[in-house]
């Protein structure tokens, strides 16, 4: 897959040498293309645990990717 466009990306908090980074990938959606393989509509959601164990949000990002 290689990402052809960018639809929006938040950065919604602040990620600290140490973090531990989470991230969960949803499939918005999916468009074939006539000459074959398509588009998929892709969102991350990351978010970073400290040392201490508190969880924060730090990235929404929905983007498009071209599967060939």
């Amino acid at each position: 897959m290689t990402v052809v466009a960018w639809q929006d990306c938040d950065h919604l908090g602040t990620v600290r040498e140490g973090d531990t980074l989470h991230s969960a990938v949803t499939v918005d959606a999916c468009t074939a293309r006539a000459a074959g393989g398509g588009f998929v509509h892709l969102r991350t959601q990351v978010a970073a645990t400290d040392a201490g164990g508190q969880r924060t949000d730090v990235l929404d990002w929905r983007f498009v990717g071209l599967v060939p």
